[in-house]
Formats: C-alpha cells, sequence, structure tokens
C-alpha cells in the first residue's frame, strides 16, 4: 500500500477521496482501490432483482450505490486536479 484515504480537495471543497493505491510489484504499476461494505435488505416486493436491495434506512439501496461508484468515485482518479494531487503526493512518497 502505498497511500490511503486521499481526500481530493480543491478550493478548500472535497471533490471525493480515493480509499487506497497500491503498488504492483509483479506487473509495476499502480493501482486505485475503492473498498465499499454496506448492508443490504433484501425486499421481493420490486420487479427488478437489483431493486430489491435496499438500505436499512430505506433511502439507500444497491443500485444508487452502484451509481454512485461507477458515476462518482472511480472517476475521481482520472480528474486533472486528482492526477495533479497524486503526482505531488507520490513523489514525496515514493521517494
Amino acid at each position: 500500500m502505498v497511500l490511503k484515504n486521499i481526500q481530493v480537495i480543491v478550493n478548500k471543497n472535497t471533490i471525493g477521496e480515493i480509499d487506497f493505491i497500491i503498488f504492483d510489484k509483479k506487473y509495476n504499476d499502480f493501482i486505485h482501490v475503492e473498498l465499499v461494505y454496506k448492508y443490504y435488505i433484501y425486499e421481493n416486493r420490486f420487479a427488478k432483482e437489483l431493486d430489491r436491495y435496499i438500505g436499512p434506512n430505506r433511502n439507500d439501496t444497491l443500485v444508487k450505490k452502484l451509481t454512485k461508484l461507477k458515476n462518482k468515485q472511480l472517476p475521481l482518479l482520472f480528474k486533472d486536479e486528482t492526477q495533479k494531487y497524486l503526482k505531488a503526493v507520490s513523489y514525496t512518497h515514493l521517494r
């Protein structure tokens, strides 16, 4: 593990957080890892299978979480702000 819990901040606003950056010695490359754990209740009254997994507060759903991961958390790595930050931090941590 090279870095963990990296908050990406732009103009004093947190635009996201990267959970882990690890280094794969076999392939000589960095890997971005997002760790997600949640508990969902299975409700069989919904037509679509994925819609049946809802959070305990009934507002959160597995579909919402997957959408957030796909559209916000995973693309965060490729934003210019994140790349600049990672280059600066990696330089410090990897020396």
